[in-house]
C-alpha cells in the first residue's frame, strides 16, 4: 500500500513537471515569433537622486518583457547627465538618455503633435 502511494505521488509530480516544461517551451517558441517593435519613453525628474532604485525596478520589469528601445527623457536640467548616462550604458538594456529639449523634439516628431 505504501509503495502504491509513492508511485502515485511520483507520477503526479512527473506529469506536472512535464506539462510545466511543455508550457515553457511553447511560450518560448511563440514569444520569439512575435516581432516586437516597441518603443518605451520614460519621463524622469530628479532621477539622479534615486537612479539605483530606478535601474533595479526597471531590471525587474525587463524580466517579463523585451525592451529594445528605451528612451529616458530628463525633465529637469539639474541632473548630472554624464553620471546617469554612464550608469545606464553599463546595463543590458538599449538605453537612450536625452535632455528635455531633445525629448520635446523627439515626442513632437514621434507622435506628430505639431
Amino acid at each position: 500500500m505504501l509503495i502504491f502511494i509513492f508511485d502515485v505521488i511520483f507520477w503526479v509530480i512527473f506529469v506536472y513537471g512535464f506539462l510545466s516544461l511543455a508550457q515553457d517551451i511553447f511560450y518560448e517558441i511563440t514569444y520569439h515569433k512575435v516581432n516586437h517593435d516597441m518603443k518605451i519613453f520614460i519621463f524622469a525628474k530628479n532621477l539622479e537622486n534615486r537612479l539605483d532604485e530606478f535601474i533595479e525596478q526597471f531590471r525587474n520589469l525587463k524580466k517579463g518583457t523585451v525592451n529594445k528601445n528605451v528612451t529616458l527623457i530628463d525633465l529637469t536640467k539639474t541632473d548630472n547627465f554624464d553620471l546617469i548616462d554612464k550608469k545606464l550604458k553599463s546595463e543590458e538594456i538599449n538605453w537612450k538618455f536625452i535632455n528635455s529639449v531633445e525629448g520635446e523634439n523627439l515626442i513632437m516628431n514621434q507622435f506628430k503633435l505639431q
